[in-house]
């Protein structure tokens, strides 16, 4: 037939052979998604890009002499790595990038950890170890991959391939990826392993009947060309397709083999303890691109096997076995060539069209990607960038309710108008409601202020008592019985999952989380004030001079509501407070270590937890990039009947010159959002509706600014609770012209400017409230 030899000899003879050849993307794309010897044997059966995959298995195992062959002698590693292989290193690392996971060179910032819902609960036999929740993750029940796996708390991931048991846990624990491996995790969709080994077993058997239709052809049908090729055709053609398909598959595990990897499974996810979750800080630049926003977890919890894979960098070039399959490949390839050209032509014809069908499994296998639909911030990752952080540590658990929005906010109490004074002032968040003490062997810790022991050298000692007294007042009253059931309160439990989220990312610059900067000028003013206090000649209550562990208390709640799209310019539904949270508190931590000669060291706040409330409050009041709007701050509250020279004495201490009187209750009209220093009122006068002198200050406050506003309440809630151990401040007092100083107060405003807090002026509007509250104001000797 002269129309089928005419297709035949320009078409499939001459093309089989060179589609075989080319296909550089596709090759690339398999061999760096090769982990197990099936893909191999698929990757083999009518291979296609037999030039790709030669010079990769170069690239990735080949010394430099055959690098230099190829033109790659000045390539490094990592480029080769980052086209070819599935692991991450120091130097590649994998991110989302608009829909799809993007293998890059650099080091990114990406958070991966693992959240054990049963490791929130006081079960009995919890551990209590001697360090912070934010430290190594009890009590939060969230851990980085590598820990969990190893940790006590682990009973459902169970690694396929048990070490050597010579190898120590910390060895253990340093083979991980360094990076997380988001392709091998969430980028590629698995199949049913079925599906791979029926796709195996189908191409084994298409390539075994091209064969054999290759000698029936020729041996039964006595389909020839009439010359001396039709001797060695199909000798030709078997050889050389069996030497191709053992070369491609060498190439795949000498590639595969440049790594190393380490697979977890569990049975089912049915009601499952731990979750995996990964979150991705947005605008932050790798080499010159940028990535946005990206959060994700599986879907209804549905991951059975998580895989980590790294670099093997101890391995040497692998000279022989790369010369081996480049051999048996390119001899494979010609004598697969010479044969098709010699057998008739229809064999030709079906050796392209399994190679087509091939090409087209493997794509298959590998086109089950992670649906855009199911990514978390990618809708708006402007709307989130700096805040994911905070945005997760509110849905932590609560990702299966996509239309709920939460919120964590300092509190205000209840409506003291429905509520009887006993109540009103149960629930107003109060300084007098917050006792404070220290504790020895034989006192408990039972308050918001609590401390160690201080006839202990050891300050580490310390922390297990302590932090179980911390972690038993997170559980509501109303939720005691059973400890297996409990439940930590929301307000507990999205506090402590944004210290330990902080706390591992400890890495990430201010410029990928908004509240980190602030935070830390935040931690750096409460240290200095609480070393100044210690180290001056204050006056403290008895037996706090020689504590060195404090938790103090501040007021939250969260409050959910039904989502509203980008809630831009702070327009958002109305909020109703949690059912297991409420109106309370959390505690933070002080504490400082004992040096030689039974010396005190300097007081140290955990930046983590002030991070924590900075970045919460802010997220749920910006709502947005375009936030803008005015909260007001009490600059100081004097209830009528107090001295009359109160107003003259705040004066001279650099207030306002101009008060208004103000009944205390209608002081709570204010939205909670926008009045700042209600932690000044005391209860009692709040719900007797006294009336009072006020000063309130307007300030304008957006998305940049709004982080200096809140660490400015925060330090004054500590402030005011720091003032109830102090009996006198201490310092001299005298007057400069009309003005009050006093040598202590100026060095608070002091070390407050050189935080970075503010001026001198927004630290004396935080401090002298509560020292006018409290009655401790220093008095001029004149």
């Amino acid at each position: 037939m002269t129309w089928w030899d005419d297709f035949s000899n320009n078409l499939a003879t001459d093309l089989a052979p060179f589609v075989t050849l080319f296909g550089e993307n596709p090759t690339k794309q398999y061999l760096s998604e090769c982990l197990t010897v099936v893909d191999a044997i698929i990757f083999a059966i009518a291979p296609l890009g037999v030039i790709t995959a030669m010079v990769s298995a170069i690239r990735v195992c080949g010394p430099p002499s055959l690098r230099a062959f190829i033109g790659r002698a000045q390539e490094g590693a990592a480029t080769a790595e980052a086209e070819l292989c599935s692991s991450t290193s120091r130097e590649v690392c994998e991110l989302y990038n608009n829909g799809g996971i993007a293998r890059v060179l650099g080091r990114s910032k990406i958070l991966e950890f693992v959240h054990d819902r049963f490791d929130c609960r006081p079960q009995t036999g919890l551990v209590y170890r001697a360090s912070r929740p934010t430290e190594d993750g009890w009590g939060t029940g969230i851990y980085t991959f590598k820990n969990y796996a190893l940790c006590d708390a682990n009973s459902e991931w169970v690694e396929e391939k048990k070490r050597e048991n010579h190898v120590s846990l910390e060895q253990q624990r340093h083979r991980f990826a360094p990076n997380p491996n988001l392709t091998i995790n969430i980028g590629i969709r698995a199949y049913s392993p079925w599906v791979s080994v029926g796709v195996t077993v189908i191409g084994t058997a298409l390539q075994l009947g091209v064969l054999a239709w290759a000698a029936i052809a020729r041996y039964q049908l006595h389909w020839t060309r009439g010359d001396a090729q039709e001797r060695y055709a199909v000798p030709t053609l078997v050889s050389g397709t069996g030497l191709l398909a053992i070369g491609m598959a060498m190439c795949v595990s000498l590639i595969d083999g440049s790594t190393k990897e380490r697979v977890f499974h569990r049975s089912t996810t049915e009601h499952a303890q731990s979750r995996i979750y990964w979150v991705q800080p947005g605008t932050q630049f790798v080499g010159d691109q940028a990535f946005d926003s990206f959060a994700y977890s599986h879907p209804n919890n549905n991951l059975t096997r998580y895989t980590t894979s790294w670099k093997n960098n101890r391995q040497p070039p692998r000279t022989l076995g790369v010369c081996v399959c480049v051999a048996l490949t390119a001899v494979g390839f010609v004598l697969q060539f010479l044969g098709l050209r010699a057998c008739h032509s229809s064999v030709a014809v079906a050796q392209l069209g399994l190679t087509l069908l091939m090409s087209t499994a493997r794509s298959f296998l590998r086109s089950n990607r992670i649906a855009e639909r199911n990514v978390l911030l990618a809708d708006n990752p402007e709307y989130y960038a700096g805040h994911e952080l905070d945005w997760l540590a509110l849905r932590i658990g609560h990702l299966d309710r996509p239309i709920l929005r939460r919120n964590w906010q300092m509190a205000r109490g209840l409506d003291c108008n429905s509520l009887s004074p006993t109540a009103a002032e149960r629930r107003w968040v109060r300084p007098e409601n917050v006792r404070l003490s220290w504790c020895n062997d034989t006192t408990p810790l039972v308050s918001g202020f609590a401390t160690g022991d201080r006839r202990t050298n050891d300050t580490s000692a310390l922390w297990g008592p302590a932090q179980r007294w911390r972690y038993n007042q997170y559980f509501p009253p109303e939720n005691e019985g059973d400890n297996s059931t409990r439940l930590m309160s929301d307000n507990a439990a999205v506090f402590l999952y944004r210290a330990r989220l902080a706390y591992l990312t400890q890495d990430w610059g201010p410029q990928l989380v908004k509240s980190r900067a602030t935070a830390r000028s935040l931690s750096l003013a409460i240290d200095a004030t609480m070393n100044l206090l210690y180290d001056s000649d204050a006056i403290l209550a008895a037996g706090w001079e020689s504590v060195s562990l404090m938790f103090w208390a501040f007021p939250c709640e969260v409050t959910e509501s039904v989502a509203m799209k980008h809630h831009v310019g702070g327009a958002r539904p109305e909020p109703k407070t949690s059912g297991n949270g409420g109106p309370g508190y959390v505690r933070l931590a002080l504490s400082r270590v004992r040096r030689g000669n039974n010396q005190f060291g300097r007081w140290e706040a955990d930046t983590s937890e002030l991070e924590a409330i900075l970045g919460l409050v802010a997220w749920s009041r910006v709502g947005g990039p375009s936030y803008e709007t005015f909260v007001d701050r009490i600059f100081d509250i004097r209830r009528r009947g107090l001295e009359d020279d109160e107003e003259t004495l705040a004066r001279a201490w650099g207030g306002p010159s101009s008060y208004i009187s103000y009944p205390l209750a209608s002081l709570r009209a204010h939205r909670p959002y926008e009045l700042f220093g209600v932690h000044h009122i005391p209860a009692s006068a709040a719900v007797r509706d006294m009336v009072a002198f006020v000063h309130i200050r307007s300030l304008r406050v957006n998305a940049d600014n709004i982080y200096l506003v809140l660490a400015q309440e925060v330090y004054s809630v500590f402030f005011s609770l720091l003032l109830n151990i102090v009996q006198d401040i201490g310092g001299e007092t005298t007057r400069v012209g009309k003005k009050i100083v006093n040598s202590n107060v100026e060095r608070i405003q002091q070390v407050f400017a050189e935080s970075g807090l503010g001026t001198s002026q927004d630290a004396l509007e935080c401090i002298f409230p509560a020292l006018l509250s409290q009655a401790k104001v220093p008095r001029s000797p004149c």
